[in-house]
């Protein structure tokens, strides 16, 4: 997000007399609040200028002078922290220059952009849309739609349409901003390239992935010229690119990024920082689409090893890395290393998230349908059936997942000849599919024949042809 611009004007709008003394006092204390957040002391730059401030008061509020060191004090309120403080100060600064200078002069279109930037970092994205707005309106007024202010609030006015899903809107915001900093600043400058990124992550939202690749290229090539090539802030942009060219399946381009990005972060973060990890993981899963398992395997127990380091044993996000690595011991044919992995996942989410968790139901049927599959029936019921007991408890009844548990033990009680508890399972979920599905559905009418053949097992002819004539061709 880009920072609030603070209206450090040096009194260059005095337009009503000076009082001599006062005068003096509040050029003082503006200089030393200024110089003080230049310093990084924060505390005491609100502190001078609220100084300022009072001094300021004496000139009356029809005084430029009151309503710059308004407009400072908001600023510094905002890097503090206060962010109420902040806005009251904002509001009163737009006011007081609405009457020394007019609704429409730029110094209150500026001062509307700050207070935008303001609501737009609490996320109060429906007060900041207005204001931009108009800042943009006020700007376009007194500068022409070819000036940096008028890309500044077209740009701030486009991540608050971001925010609020109107994606369309946000993309020919940008897409204006862009437009004035190319002509303004020359087709490489920074700021072109920070607006290139912001409409290229639309164009990726929207999964226009031709549109956004040649776009992150741009960003990438000018914060190549701009920053150098090793530049710590490079590796988020190699990572975009490389995430555009695996929505592509264009994998063998995003590896060599992915591996450049995790060369800079190891460098700049050192070789145990969580980022490393996510860097890890997404070559890892890169170089297990390109049918390399084995080193895939490798990479992604480093990023286990450095995520349990950073986050601890037992957080929740551990649990995924454990299941990928399960699903890669498959591949390799490792059978009897994917029964721990799935073990210690389940334990995680259980210690993590606790025995009711939807997430943890995701963790149990996998265990489960790895028992299924080794025939281990018993222990797989044990698994489908906690499955199932958690999502009654926070699913609606004809959710597709609770369809998914009902279906999941009906088949291993049938598989172990199990009819008494199959039947009940099966004719539980066979309405649940029509509902969820439609009774026309491969799903249905294998459900239905299943069923059919559990009635049959048991002598219940008769009503093992009522289904398969109400389901089955």
């Amino acid at each position: 997000m880009p920072r609030i611009r603070a209206l450090l004007l040096f009194g260059g709008w005095c337009l009503a007399g000076s009082v001599a003394g006062g005068e003096a006092d509040w050029r003082q204390h503006r200089d030393a609040g200024l110089a003080a957040f230049r310093e990084g002391d924060h505390a005491e730059a609100v502190s001078r200028t609220e100084l300022a401030l009072a001094e300021a008061e004496a000139f009356g509020e029809r005084d430029a002078r009151f309503a710059e060191t308004l407009a400072n004090l908001a600023f510094l309120y905002r890097e503090a922290g206060r962010l109420d403080d902040s806005e009251r100060a904002f509001l009163r600064s737009v006011a007081t220059w609405e009457v020394i200078v007019g609704e429409d002069h730029g110094i209150v279109g500026q001062t509307l952009n700050n207070l935008g930037s303001l609501y737009d970092a609490q996320g109060r994205f429906d007060e900041a849309e207005p204001i931009f707005e108009r800042a943009i309106a006020i700007a376009e007024k007194t500068h022409g739609t070819a000036h940096p202010a008028v890309a500044a609030v077209a740009y701030n006015l486009a991540r608050v349409y971001q925010a609020r899903s109107r994606l369309d809107d946000a993309e020919a915001s940008f897409a204006k901003a862009l437009a004035v900093q190319e002509k303004v600043f020359g087709p490489d400058h920074p700021q072109v390239g920070r607006t290139l990124n912001a409409l290229a992550v639309i164009h990726g939202i929207q999964g226009r992935y031709e549109e956004a690749a040649p776009l992150f290229e741009r960003v990438l090539a000018i914060d190549k010229a701009t920053l150098g090539a090793d530049h710590a802030d490079l590796a988020l942009d190699l990572r975009n690119l490389a995430d555009v060219y695996v929505a592509q399946d264009r994998l063998e381009a995003a590896e060599p990024l992915f591996r450049q990005a995790l060369a800079i972060d190891e460098a700049a973060l050192g070789t145990e920082h969580r980022q490393v990890a996510l860097d890890l993981d997404s070559i890892a899963g890169v170089v297990r689409r390109l049918g390399r398992p084995a080193e895939a395997e490798s990479l992604y127990r480093r990023a286990l090893a450095i995520a349990g380091a950073v986050l601890g044993e037992y957080h929740p996000n551990l649990a995924a890395r454990l299941e990928t690595l399960a699903d890669i011991n498959r591949d390799l044919k490792r059978s009897d290393a994917i029964e721990p992995l799935l073990e210690r996942a389940v334990s995680i989410r259980e210690a993590a998230l606790g025995a009711d968790h939807p997430q943890l139901a995701l963790g149990l049927r996998r265990l489960g349908a790895l028992y299924r599959d080794q025939g281990r029936y018993e222990e797989a019921a044990t698994m489908f059936n906690r499955t199932l007991a958690i999502r009654e408890k926070v699913l609606e009844p004809d959710h597709p997942r609770l369809l998914e548990s009902l279906r999941d033990l009906a088949h291993v009680y049938a598989a172990s000849g199990d009819s008494a508890r199959s039947i009940p399972l099966y004719e539980r979920a066979l309405p649940v599919s029509v509902t969820v599905l439609g009774s026309d559905h491969g799903d249905t009418r294998e459900l239905a024949a299943r069923l059919a053949t559990q009635y049959r097992s048991v002598g219940r002819e008769g009503d093992a042809e009522t289904l398969s004539g109400e389901y089955l061709p």
